[in-house]
Parts: structure tokens; C-alpha cells; sequence
């Protein structure tokens, strides 16, 4: 039974490095006194770039998203996601536990885009 939980454990354990390089994650950090922050960049046709966000229970979060064609996804902690409706620029988003959430912009279909993501929390 030990020698099973542990196999388990690696496996695991090895799902995760390899989830970490197949989806490279950069935190967006806020400026000392700033309750807001902006990334820019530029996705190919079918990319797609990770961002990671940490906030308290209860608060808010507003995203504001520019690209042409492009879409945003916000991820929990749990694999629970929600994504802004194609016809929208902003999103907003209530964290239900304190903690990580992983924000995913992308490009569907051809042709690539510059991007801008503000990201606002209180």
C-alpha cells in the first residue's frame, strides 16, 4: 500500500514539472501602492500566454482586454474557469478562496495580434 501511495505521489509530482513547462506562468506584481497593473504582447495564431494572479477571498478583480481576436480565460485553483464572452473587453471576477488564479489570453485561428491585459484588484 506505501509503495503505491508513493508511485502515486510521483506521478503526480511529474504531471506538475511537466504541466509548468509545457505552460510557462509569469505573475503580474503591483507597484508598491497600485491596486492595478498592465501587460502587453504579442500572440501567434493558436498561442496562448499564461498569467498568474494572487488575491484575497472576496475581492475583485477587473480585467481589461485589447487584441483582435483574441480571448481571456480565468482559471482557479479548483480547474474551474470562466471566460469573457467574445463581444466584451472587460471581465470581472470575485475570488472565492485567497489564493492563486491563472489567467489565460489567446489567439484562435490564423493571423497573430498585439495584446494589452490590465489587470485591477480591490
Amino acid at each position: 500500500m506505501r509503495k503505491t501511495i508513493q508511485k502515486f505521489i510521483a506521478i503526480l509530482l511529474l504531471i506538475s514539472a511537466m504541466s509548468l513547462a509545457v505552460f510557462p506562468q509569469t505573475r503580474i506584481r503591483f507597484a508598491k501602492g497600485r491596486y492595478s497593473a498592465t501587460v502587453t504582447g504579442f500572440l501567434g495564431a493558436e498561442q496562448r500566454k499564461h498569467y498568474v494572479v494572487c488575491a484575497k477571498r472576496g475581492q475583485k478583480m477587473t480585467l481589461t482586454f485589447r487584441a483582435f481576436g483574441g480571448t481571456v480565460i480565468v482559471t482557479d485553483g479548483d480547474g474551474n474557469s470562466v471566460e469573457m464572452p467574445e463581444y466584451k473587453q472587460t471581465m470581472n471576477y470575485t475570488f472565492a478562496e485567497t489564493g492563486d488564479v491563472t489567467v489565460t489570453v489567446y489567439k484562435e485561428g490564423g493571423g497573430a495580434t498585439e495584446y494589452s491585459l490590465k489587470v485591477t484588484i480591490r
